[in-house]
């Protein structure tokens, strides 16, 4: 992208452009610059003009928000965190139903899944010890268990910090005056 606005700056050619959201420049004003202080350019859209100099060129950028664009993308969102809420939902039960020969076992798988998170994070955590009879049933008063097993217990909780990680994106567009 730099040599194409260095060929045309060469050809003294005015252009308009959408800045590539993998530009590092680009990815900047994103992240640093909040919505709420951009300015209204037409219904449902607003923005805000950066000078840069890019490829070495000197550009204005307009970083552009669309309220139709971020209910799109916030439904999208909300469609994704809802689907990855419940698989890890699923992967939590059966986890807790697991057994495990001590409590460090049962840590470690604790702590491996709580890792692969992106949006559940666990409250009230304990591991459980199980007797384990050789018998099934009701033991016996003075019966006593072969082993005893470990099962991890808690609560699921949604970490609303990760969830605002994921926000709806903002274009950046270039013109050269």
């Amino acid at each position: 992208m730099a040599e194409t606005i260095q060929s045309l700056e060469q050809q003294k050619q005015l252009f308009i452009t959408r800045v590539p959201q993998k530009i590092t420049q680009a990815k900047q004003l994103i992240a640093e610059h909040d919505p709420a202080t951009f300015e209204p350019i037409s219904e449902g859209y607003s923005g805000k003009w950066f000078d840069s100099d890019y490829g070495g060129v000197q550009q204005r950028w307009l970083l552009i928000r669309s309220e139709q664009a971020t209910k799109r993308e916030q439904k999208t969102l909300d469609k994704k965190i809802l689907k990855t809420t419940e698989q890890s939902i699923k992967a939590f039960k059966k986890l807790c139903q697991q057994r495990f020969a001590c409590t460090t076992d049962a840590n470690k798988a604790l702590n491996d899944w709580e890792k692969q998170q992106n949006m559940i994070t666990v409250h009230n955590s304990a591991i459980i010890s199980i007797d384990v009879y050789k018998n099934s049933g009701r033991p016996k008063r003075e019966q006593t268990p072969i082993r005893i097993d470990y099962q991890i217990s808690g609560d699921l909780a949604c970490d609303l910090q990760k969830e605002q990680h994921y926000s709806p994106k903002r274009s950046v567009y270039s013109c050269h005056e």
